[in-house]
């Protein structure tokens, strides 16, 4: 957990950290030509949180951030915000939501005929959000686990395993093509009790 203190020395989390994410983006950002970018986001927690780690990786990769908007999760409209972005012209668009409300200003740029480059972060990661952006959502950018790729991976790959035989639990349970990251942290995290609660057991009792 980030920041780090003395009350949460011994709180960890599964998902990746949002810098670790948002490197990966503005890395592929550069790597793609991209010069200028804009953001919105959730106008909360998560929006701001993800506002302040993209600055942070757009600065290391010389990428100029020209408009920076948020929007409620609530909301059913955020034409102002995308008029905003599309007079400062960037070369890509990065929005800071998560699940279906994230594909709000998504579609609404693709309805303004925004032509840039689109990235979403990895709490996007899921059917669902597919399922609402549709075709808006078609080329898009995004970070996330492995265990979306995991038939993909090598079998030298230390993920592999562990990947694939959630993957094959959830979709036993839930059907085929139901499988989200997010499930997948619930089972690391899992996998890290089963390891630390026998431990913490040797040292006292609930």
């Amino acid at each position: 957990i980030e920041p780090q203190d003395a009350k949460k020395r011994w709180v960890f989390k599964t998902p990746q950290n949002d810098i670790m994410m948002a490197l990966a983006i503005a890395e592929h950002m550069a790597a793609h030509g991209v010069k200028t970018a804009a953001y919105i986001g959730f106008s909360d927690a998560y929006g701001e949180g993800w506002a302040k780690e993209f600055a942070k990786a757009a600065e290391l990769k010389k990428i100029k951030i020209v408009a920076n908007e948020r929007y409620s999760r609530n909301d059913t409209a955020v034409t102002g915000q995308v008029l905003k972005i599309m007079a400062a012209r960037p070369d890509a668009v990065l929005v800071g939501g998560s699940g279906t409300p994230a594909a709000l200003p998504q579609k609404t740029l693709k309805e303004r005929g925004y032509a840039g480059k689109y990235y979403q972060t990895h709490g996007v990661a899921n059917a669902d959000f597919l399922r609402v952006g549709g075709k808006d959502v078609e080329g898009t950018f995004l970070p996330a686990g492995p265990v979306l790729v995991a038939d993909q991976l090598p079998a030298s790959n230390p993920v592999r395993k562990s990947a694939m035989a959630y993957i094959q639990a959830y979709e036993a349970a839930y059907g085929k093509g139901s499988v989200s990251t997010f499930g997948g942290h619930a089972w690391d995290a899992g996998h890290l009790l089963e390891v630390a609660i026998p431990e913490a057991l040797k040292k006292g009792q609930p």
